[in-house]
Parts: structure tokens; sequence; C-alpha cells
């Protein structure tokens, strides 16, 4: 299994196949990494000029604010919602910050032990919560402002326009320029999805032929690989779980991912078998057959409609 950067792959892995929305557009085929290099360069420059009408000094708040919204994201939703998450944490930080660097003013001490804490708990919560993350980080730039004797509300007012700016940018440039549909991404983590189900039964109806050793170290391989489907799938989904931008049936798609979760378990527990029996003296040829039978039934079954709509088995 491939690892970017220590990490699993993210839903970039599933959508860097997929042409942008706009046929019209030459470079809607081009490679996801090209098109977003598009867009952040557009954003960036965006938000420089428009970040300059409120500050001529702060500007590079809106910057980082619009360069940070397609980190890490492929999907214009992915990008929507990271952009608000940024303005949310910015916001109730900024809140936080002021009432702290009243308390701390005058206590070069304490501002060091809450900055430090802010920057351990960022930390903790970043692959938990992005908005979580932010809210941190305003944190700790609050108390370094105190300590430099620059904290004041404008400031972070200023801070807040700014942050909310380039998010806007961010934002409209991801729904407009090269987007990357989140529904076509989707349909195609879920047709990876049961494409790595339906390989599962047939390499575990294999290993039930013939139980030995290597045939079950390659249903293992299978169901790690399953998994991670199933992992790049949720991944893929949870923007449409937000009713915030997506407009999508938000309880239908978690309703869906539920079920999707529960045919990953149970093609797991099937897979099951042939582990089992390795080294056995029992054979498992004749549920060979069911097995194969199951798998022509999951891929006969699979329909993908279009955008629209999604996998339904």
């Amino acid at each position: 299994m491939v690892l970017i950067q220590g990490r699993l792959p993210g839903s970039a892995a599933v959508a860097g196949a997929l042409p942008a929305r706009g046929r019209w557009n030459p470079l809607s085929r081009a490679s996801l990494p090209t098109r977003q290099a598009v867009q952040v360069a557009l954003a960036g420059a965006l938000a420089i000029v428009l970040g300059r009408h409120l500050s001529e000094t702060r500007y590079y708040w809106a910057v980082i604010a619009a360069f940070v919204a397609f980190g890490g994201t492929a999907t214009r939703s992915e990008t929507s919602h990271k952009a608000l998450a940024r303005v949310l944490g910015t916001s109730v930080g900024i809140a936080v910050g002021l009432g702290l660097g009243e308390l701390t003013s005058g206590h070069t001490l304490l501002s060091v032990v809450v900055i430090v804490a802010s920057m351990s708990c960022g930390f903790y919560v970043v692959n938990l919560t992005y908005a979580g993350m932010i809210f941190f980080v305003t944190i700790m730039v609050a108390q370094l402002y105190g300590v430099l004797h620059e904290l004041s509300s404008s400031l972070l007012e200023l801070r807040l326009k700014e942050t909310a700016l380039g998010a806007l940018v961010g934002i409209i440039v991801g729904l407009v320029v090269l987007p990357t549909s989140t529904r076509d991404t989707l349909d195609a983590a879920e047709r990876a999805f049961f494409d790595s189900v339906v390989e599962l039964l047939r390499v575990s109806a294999a290993a039930l032929d013939d139980a030995d050793e290597p045939a079950t170290q390659d249903v293992s391989g299978h169901v790690r690989a399953m998994e991670e489907r199933m992992r790049q799938l949720a991944l893929v989904a949870r923007p449409m779980t937000r009713p915030l931008i997506s407009g999508a049936d938000t309880a239908r798609v978690r309703e869906r991912l539920a079920g999707y979760a529960s045919i990953a378990r149970r093609a797991r527990a099937l897979a099951d078998v042939p582990l089992r029996l390795v080294g056995g003296r029992t054979s498992g040829a004749g549920l060979a057959g069911t097995y194969r039978a199951l798998a022509a039934s999951i891929e006969g079954r699979v329909v993908v409609p279009g955008a629209s709509d999604s996998v339904l088995v």
C-alpha cells in the first residue's frame, strides 16, 4: 500500500484520474496537481489584489487563507469546507484570544505557557478538526502580539476580515475554475470499493479451492486493499455529510455510508473463512462456487447512473 508523506492517500488518490467539470476548457483534462496549481495561482493573485484594499501591510493573511484552502483537498466541496473551517476557527480563536490576552497582559511567563499549550493542543487536534487547529493557532498568535505589545481588537478584527476574504476567494476559485466534482469523485470511489469487494470474493474463492499459505496471504492483501477503498470512500463522502455547501441529502449519504461499511464487514467475515482453513484438513472447495456467484451478483447489480446519483446495491 503506497503512503504519501508517511500517510495513507486521501481523496486525491481517487480524484486524480477524473477530469474537471467544464469540458470546454482545454485544461479540464490536465492532471489534478496541474489544475490545483492553476487554482492556487489565481486565488493567490486575487487575494493579493483584494487584500491590499483592506490593509497594505497585512494582506498576506488573505493570501495564506486562499492558499491553504487547496492544501490536502481535491474536490470543490473539500476546498469550501476547509476555507470555512479556517474562518470559523479564526473567529472563535479571536474572541478567546482577546480574553486571554487581557489576562496574561504584563505576565510574560504566563503568556509563554499559553503559547506552548496552544501549540500542543493545535498539533493534537490537527487530524481531528481543522477548525480546532486554527482556533488554537489564533490564540497563540494573539499571545505573541501581546508579548510584542501590539495586541488590539482592531488588529485581530483585521486578521478576521483578511482571512474571510481569502477564504471567500478560495471558495469561488474552487467552485468556478477547473472544479473537481465531489459527486463524480464519490461515484469513482464507490466503483473502486465495489471492485475491491468483488476481487476479494474471487480471490477468497480461489483460496477455498486450495487453502494453502500463499493463497491465504493473497486474501489478506485484498482485505487490506478493500479496507483502504472503504476509507477513501468515507473520506470523499465526508463533505456531503455536511449540508453547508454541497446541498446533498446528508441523511441519505450517511445511511449509504453505513450500508457500505456493513458490506465491508461482511466481506471481511467471508474472507476469514479461507484464512481459518489454512493448514487444516477441512476443505472449503464447496463454498468457492457460492463466493463466485456472490461476486458475480454484486458486479451485475452495481449501477452508476451518473453524477446526480451513486452506486446502489
